[in-house]
């Protein structure tokens, strides 16, 4: 069992006119992926709702090169709400046309790893 060592964070902020949602992806270290080609999954995802004005998130219990998800989890933004879940599973934000009007869209994340993530980036 590793100990959670470091947290990486991002935001997205999208105007208030993109409904489009945000791609299914999965959280990784791009550095190593477009260095090393390896893989690096943060142990953990998050997203920090800052706002009721967005789309819901979709988390399905799926990694990559694994078999299609069976089970999946919808949440629904609130303000000040914290959404955990493994970083190694397929996620994104859901099209809602009309979510949203005259408020952009903004959520911040967070990947708790175990060391190999500031390393892969070489910081």
């Amino acid at each position: 069992e590793s100990e959670l060592v470091e947290a990486e964070w991002w935001v997205h902020s999208r105007p208030s006119s993109g409904h489009e949602g945000h791609q299914l992806h999965y959280d990784l270290e791009e550095g190593a992926m477009e260095a090393e080609g390896r893989v690096v999954h943060p142990a953990v995802s998050s997203v920090v709702y800052l706002t009721d004005a967005s789309n819901p998130t979709l988390v399905l219990e799926q990694t990559r090169g694994g078999p299609p998800a069976v089970r999946g989890w919808c949440a629904h933004p609130r303000a000040g709400a914290f959404l955990t879940f493994p970083g190694d599973f397929l996620h994104g934000v859901l099209p809602a046309p009309g979510a949203g009007l005259g408020h952009g869209v903004s959520s911040h994340g967070v990947g708790l790893g175990a060391g190999e993530i500031g390393a892969a980036a070489g910081g």
